[in-house]
């Protein structure tokens, strides 16, 4: 199986975009540089303390917004430590986090770094139960943008992990999160337990009842950040909450970007179930719309759990498929191959899950195949066999003139590729009826070759 070819949302960053996209996305970073020279060139006034404790302390935190670079905040913690309060803990962690990730963390920086965001996490962890849901939301959120950003061990920082979602199952913390919050700490959860972190029983179930209870209120970007969080990792996403996010896309198609729109696709994809099972799918969607303020939420979500909301998604893909990077139009193929969209299904056909196939609409395959078509200079090589496999899967062969134009670039790829990745891609090929050339196959076979070779060199005595 090929993993998604995307990334969690907030964390994903867009790679080389094609050349019609490319000038607005200069523009901005260009524009960003200029404000942060900009800012750096300014001549600083000298410092001179507030009178007051209110005053120095309203200093500090700006102190903390306007430094450029982890060591900046390094010093001003180790000048100002005894007058850091909670907040100022939480906004340095988060200014370091957020540092960390936009200008990344050299190789020479990274022992005084961990050591210093080692200290702050201890800091936190001490004084956890006077932080609010919203400072443990997001100190749990730097914590997992730092180890995303460069994964280390940290025995402190895990320690302090562990305590803030602890915390945040205590007196209904989790009732007091908003939409922002609540993806930031589903993001953290997510991404901190793929690496390794135990989160307390009864977390995610915690995370998805307070989703359902701000599903009207969650923004496009929020909603595809819960939704990921809630499937990362073979997890099962509520069936009452799989209804709401497709309520949530039909209201708000509109304002929907491919990106948030593919996420939840997956997401919902991933939380189809099997057919024996949609009893007990009935009954969780029963004692969900206790929960309350849910039974007005749930009408709306039942009926746009219907059709409907596949055919409002096709519309937004078909919108959105000229400005698509190579990624995004490899990941809304494999999207609709999970959702049971079909180039042409047999009548009453379904999956081995129970997944109803569809029809898969031509003017949507179309342009899709077409964008793909004309981002494939800029394409990876998951993008590639992520590609092959969709359609595969689609059951859809856009012919030799296709093929023809995108051989050249997977068998350019295929000395990069995993064992796994030339099985997916040589699987696809094979299902699609597709006749590469003997120099493709015989390309294929060498790197399949040189895999086995290195199995035999680890494997053999």
């Amino acid at each position: 199986m090929v993993r998604c070819a995307t990334l969690p949302p907030q964390q994903q960053q867009v790679g080389a975009p094609h050349s019609t996209d490319n000038s607005a996305l200069v523009h901005d970073r260009l524009a960003q540089m200029q404000q942060r020279l900009e800012r750096q060139c300014q001549p600083r006034m000298p410092y001179v303390p507030a009178p007051d404790a209110e005053g120095r302390a309203k200093q500090l935190t700006a102190d903390i917004s306007h430094k450029q670079h982890w060591s900046q905040l390094h010093n001003l913690w180790l000048d100002n430590a005894a007058e850091f309060s909670q907040f100022h803990l939480t906004a340095t962690l988060c200014r370091l986090a957020r540092l960390a990730c936009r200008d990344g963390i050299a190789a020479s920086d990274r022992p005084e770094l961990f050591k210093f965001s080692g200290a702050l996490l201890l800091a936190v962890r001490e004084s956890v139960l006077q932080l609010d849901s919203r400072g443990l939301a997001q100190c749990l959120w730097a914590y997992a943008k730092l180890q995303s950003a460069a994964p280390h061990s940290s025995s402190s920082g895990d320690a302090a992990a562990a305590t803030l979602s602890a915390t945040l199952l205590q007196e209904g913390r989790f009732q007091q999160l908003q939409p922002s919050q609540l993806s930031q700490a589903a993001w953290a959860a997510a991404t901190l337990q793929d690496m390794g972190m135990v989160l307390p029983v009864g977390w995610w179930a915690a995370n998805e009842q307070r989703a359902l209870q701000l599903m009207q209120y969650l923004k496009p970007s929020e909603a595809a950040c819960c939704a990921w969080a809630c499937t990362s990792g073979g997890r099962r996403m509520l069936a009452a909450l799989a209804v709401a996010l497709q309520g949530h896309v039909v209201q708000m198609s509109g304002v929907y970007r491919a990106r948030e729109l593919l996420q939840v696709m997956l997401a919902l994809a991933a939380a189809q179930q099997p057919q024996h099972q949609q009893q007990v799918q009935s009954q969780q969607l029963q004692q969900a719309a206790l929960f309350e303020g849910q039974a007005q939420s749930r009408s709306t979500a039942e009926q746009a759990s219907s059709a409907s909301w596949l055919a409002v998604c096709y519309s937004r893909l078909d919108q959105e498929a000229p400005c698509m990077s190579a990624t995004e139009v490899s990941t809304a193929l494999l999207a609709l191959s999970r959702l049971g969209a079909r180039n042409r299904p047999a009548a009453n056909s379904s999956s081995n899950d129970g997944t109803p196939y569809h029809p898969l609409p031509v003017p949507l395959s179309t342009r899709l195949l077409r964008r793909a078509h004309d981002t494939l200079p800029n394409s990876s090589p998951r993008d590639l066999v992520t590609l092959a496999y969709a359609l595969a899967k689609l059951q859809l062969n856009p012919g030799p003139w296709w093929w023809a134009r995108v051989l050249p670039f997977s068998a350019a790829a295929l000395h990069v590729c995993t064992p796994s990745m030339l099985a997916v891609l040589a699987w696809s090929m094979a299902k699609l009826d597709v006749q590469p050339g003997p120099g493709w196959t015989q390309e294929l076979l060498q790197h399949t070759g040189e895999h086995v070779m290195g199995l035999g060199a680890v494997f053999l005595p």
